[in-house]
């Protein structure tokens, strides 16, 4: 049996003071309580590439306050935590070589020219602006584009699916589909 203590004042626990685990000479009684440590076992059956234990904090009961050996137990269990997947990190820089280098893009922005100036010269600043987390700019200047440029449904998709592809945020890929 193993003991530490429970300093009553703070509920912190304390180091026993022997090593033998016997009681105490002149333990104040009114600033700490003894209690036995219990460490439950780790459960046998889970699966490590799926499942990882996680030491809990102790649950301190005390039980006899008034005991002159022992007055409670701190248990110590586990957890079963499930192992989740990182989410993945969006790629804006794989995103905008796509998409600034595409012909269509520029297509688009050619196309659009005529009736949207500023959307169309806006659209690359707005995409940098963009990945730093201001959609909204983007989101507008690309809806005006594609209705001045009649972008089609196809083309739209595409670049869906390349933002997707690279992770980027659903914000920004749902802003991809002006509709």
């Amino acid at each position: 049996m193993t003991r530490i203590l429970l300093d009553r004042s703070t509920n912190q626990l304390l180091p026993y003071p022997r090593q033998d685990n016997e009681p105490v000479a002149g333990l104040d009684r009114d600033a700490a309580y003894v209690v036995e440590v219990i460490r439950e076992p780790e459960p046998e059956e889970y699966d490590p590439t799926t499942h990882y234990l996680q030491p809990l904090e102790p649950v301190v009961s005390i039980t006899d306050p008034d005991g002159d050996d022992c007055n409670g137990t701190a248990t110590y269990g586990w957890e079963l935590v499930a192992i989740t997947e990182p989410e993945p990190v969006p790629d804006w820089g794989r995103f905008k070589r796509i998409a600034l280098g595409s012909d269509t893009l520029k297509s688009i922005a050619i196309a659009a020219y005529p009736t949207e100036p500023i959307a169309a010269g806006a659209l690359s600043a707005s995409l940098y602006e963009a990945e730093k987390g201001n959609i909204a700019d983007f989101a507008g200047a690309w809806k005006l584009v594609c209705v001045a440029a009649n972008v089609t449904p196809e083309v739209v998709t595409g670049f869906v699916g390349v933002a997707q592809a690279c992770s980027l945020p659903a914000d920004f890929v749902s802003a991809l589909s002006p509709e």
